[in-house]
């Protein structure tokens, strides 16, 4: 499955890095950003399944992930050639992510999780016991190990800042090349056309992807069992992270199975806290046309998401 993470992931032709904004406006004092969403932190937990149980005809639940921001991830394998019981993950699988709100029916055991069901959780010895309960009727029996965060425990307060689900506010654009072409914009929210006819329209820059899918960003989450996930009003993506140089605020992240490098599939990032509730993802990266290279430079600002700052 094709994926994009924040622009450049559906721009970029050549490898990136992110790059920290100035912050000599705010000067350096250190801020801590209040997580409003303690409630779900040890509900955290990853339940992966080697026997996948059947939702449908064609699609198969591969894993189900509870985050300490209060969302569900659940991973649906689809059109598989085999029958799913015998089936283990392979690169080749087509999936995709349901994603929403989940609500805490009794700590630990039960939890309703939005447009998709309930999902109940009994140990016995070394066994877990799972039962889902869909909300067209249908209900499933299965037995799963479970891998299970452990919040508050060996994280920093800049682990803790970074791994909220935050609201993608506003898009600022700066756009260079060799000859001084400049071009700077804000724009509302992270529209991916809105900013490719910007560039194309007032450059001879110029971008192959069409934006098909995946075209509008809203949210980007980071969790402290080191997976981020990206999710737009069409899709989701998912990922991996890990801290660089954190007294910088620097990580790196992958997905798709690519090693940690320089590139869009493994790169390099930013996190700058500016408030208790907002911070900055900065990225820097070089675009190519007709032998001509572009900087282009995107600050992201965030703000933690106020829907999941409540008691359910």
């Amino acid at each position: 499955m094709k994926k994009y993470f924040f622009l450049i992931a559906a721009m970029a032709t050549l490898p990136f890095a992110f790059t920290a904004c100035s912050s000599s406006d705010d000067g350096n004092n250190a801020i801590i950003i209040l997580t409003p969403n303690s409630e779900f932190k040890d509900e955290a937990k990853t339940l992966t399944f080697n026997t996948m149980p059947q939702i449908s005809e064609t699609e198969s639940i591969r894993s189900i992930q509870l985050t300490e921001n209060g969302r569900y991830l659940i991973r649906i394998v689809e059109d598989l050639d085999e029958p799913a019981a015998t089936t283990r993950a392979t690169s080749d699988e087509v999936y995709t992510y349901l994603t929403g709100l989940y609500h805490i029916l009794e700590k630990g055991v039960s939890y309703r999780l939005d447009g998709f069901g309930d999902l109940t959780m009994k140990a016995t010895g070394t066994v877990l016991h799972i039962n889902i309960k869909l909300v067209n009727g249908k209900e499933i029996n299965i037995d799963s190990g479970i891998s299970q965060t452990t919040p508050g425990q060996n994280h920093t307060q800049a682990t803790l800042n970074l791994c909220q689900n935050w609201t993608v506010t506003k898009t600022r654009l700066r756009l260079t090349n060799k000859n001084g072409l400049k071009l700077g914009r804000d724009f509302q929210g992270c529209n991916l056309p809105e900013i490719k006819r910007y560039i194309e329209n007032n450059s001879d820059c110029r971008i192959k992807e069409t934006f098909e899918e995946k075209a509008i960003l809203t949210n980007i989450e980071f969790n402290l069992d080191s997976t981020f996930k990206i999710y737009y009003e069409d899709g989701t993506d998912v990922g991996n992270w890990r801290w660089d140089k954190e007294s910088e605020g620097t990580l790196k992240y992958e997905w798709e199975g690519h090693e940690m490098g320089n590139s869009f599939e493994a790169g390099n990032g930013v996190f700058e806290p500016k408030s208790e509730s907002t911070g900055w993802l900065t990225i820097d990266a070089v675009l190519e046309t007709d032998g001509v290279d572009y900087d282009v430079t995107l600050t992201f600002f965030i703000s933690v998401d106020q829907t999941l700052v409540q008691t359910l």
